[in-house]
């Protein structure tokens, strides 16, 4: 169809992903918003998600000249916008700098993250920033950090236990919810055991006579132990498990 322009997530080789508050469509649909024309925004939400550890290899696709085909694309999306040309609202936040490569001592899992953003300070209308720590087996989990009075957002996270280099991902976020784009810090972890934690929990918080008891017990950790459990009864006698 002539003077058509269809756009799409990705091809009809890759999957779509998504992290939190990032996507292509996430982007694509900001550009639009901000006053890029679609060619632009294209070309700008496909670069940002070129990073195959958090997208999966997904790669967007554009056909303007009516062949069915991403190839020679974009002459006609260049010139279409949506909502009116060159439409400028308030910039998205930045994040300006991010702490240095870190190496932690075998044994130590603990470091201190942080990024510095713009805006920055107390007048500064931004939100939060967000944290993705991977780590060298590629397991994702998100991360929320505080702000600090160094003009600066920051963390302790204290379970770098596997070895290797953790990777870790940060967006800012402003009030109006606007997400900066992603910037990446790094922590090189030689490894360290969790020590064990034990958790008790019983079905009821209060039993009388003939009332069924059940008794559950969670281990977490990395360490060796031995499990002793003594319950002791109003009588005075006490009842272990070992």
């Amino acid at each position: 169809m002539e003077n058509r322009v269809v756009v799409t997530s990705t091809n009809d080789k890759s999957l779509t992903w998504q992290i939190v508050y990032s996507s292509f469509a996430d982007k694509f649909l900001w550009q639009i918003d901000s006053g890029s024309s679609v060619g632009e925004a294209f070309q700008i939400a496909a670069t940002i998600i070129l990073n195959d550890d958090l997208f999966g290899g997904q790669r967007p696709w554009l056909d303007d000249d009516g062949d069915g085909q991403f190839f020679n694309d974009g002459a006609l999306a260049a010139n279409i916008y949506l909502g009116g040309e060159g439409f400028i609202q308030t910039p998205p936040p930045a994040i300006t700098q991010v702490h240095p490569h870190k190496t932690l001592a075998e044994n130590d899992s603990s470091a201190t993250l942080w990024v510095k953003t713009s805006p920055s300070g107390s007048t500064a209308k931004l939100y939060k920033v967000q944290a993705v720590l991977v780590n060298p087996n590629f397991v994702l989990s998100d991360y929320q950090g505080e702000a600090t009075n160094f003009d600066r957002f920051e963390a302790v996270y204290d379970k770098f236990c596997t070895a290797g280099l953790w990777r870790i991902f940060y967006q800012a976020q402003d009030t109006d919810g606007v997400w900066s784009e992603i910037a990446t810090g790094e922590v090189q972890a030689q490894g360290c055991s969790l020590p064990a934690t034990v958790k008790m929990d019983m079905n009821q918080s209060r039993y009388t006579t003939t009332e069924p008891l059940r008794l559950d017990m969670t281990v977490n950790g990395q360490a060796v132990v031995d499990l002793y459990v003594a319950i002791v009864f109003p009588a005075g006698y006490f009842q272990t498990i070992a």
